[in-house]
């Protein structure tokens, strides 16, 4: 039976911003310079559809918030489906929501080559940098890549755990971390594994 990828050519560009932010209270809606975050990740992702072969390609924001869904589409992002109250809680993963905004497009009859996982809260995302990680990810054949930066020894980095607490941030390798901002993912993979992201690459 043909997978996921066989039976598309589109790209299915994913905004998930919930609106139960707990540390930044309606985050998804603040503004930099002048434009919600969530519009920023729709302006990104529209510019990349626009870059990249193939299509239809789709810009969906999955949210549970109306004012969210009102922003994401007044900057051209589609929301054809609610997310669900269970994924719009703290515990929520990423593959969860995306496994369900796969699902919900399948029911709509769409079905997609990749899935980029576009988050708001990087709003200086460039979209020349999530064409070129769909390039690499067509030529690798539909291996995962992610956005990662140059930094100094990860052993200086940390961030706030769940409670609170600094923790290491992961390192790629000795002079590399993950940024978070975007992932590229062959659908039928993340469906086959449907464990955490990093699992699929």
């Amino acid at each position: 039976m043909a997978g996921v990828s066989d039976m598309a050519d589109g790209v299915l560009f994913l905004i998930p911003a919930r609106g139960g932010s707990q540390r930044i209270i309606g985050k998804n809606l603040r503004s930099v310079a002048g434009i919600p975050l969530v519009g920023r990740a729709a302006r990104t992702s529209r510019l990349v559809a626009g870059l990249v072969p193939g299509g239809p390609h789709r810009v969906v924001c999955s949210t549970d918030d109306p004012a969210i869904a009102a922003v994401a589409r007044a900057w051209g992002a589609e929301t054809p489906f609610e997310r669900p109250a269970a994924l719009a809680t703290a515990g929520a993963t990423s593959v969860d929501v995306a496994l369900h905004a796969l699902g919900s497009m399948a029911t709509l009859g769409s079905r997609f080559r990749a899935l980029v996982l576009v988050q708001p809260t990087s709003p200086l995302t460039e979209p020349a940098d999530v064409a070129a990680a769909l390039e690499r990810f067509d030529a690798a054949g539909g291996a995962g890549v992610v956005s990662v930066t140059g930094t100094h020894p990860a052993g200086w980095h940390h961030a706030l755990g769940s409670d609170d607490a600094l923790e290491p941030v992961e390192a790629v390798d000795a002079d590399t971390i993950l940024t978070g901002a975007f992932y590229v993912v062959d659908p039928a993979r993340l469906e086959r594994f449907k464990i955490t992201l990093r699992e699929v690459f």
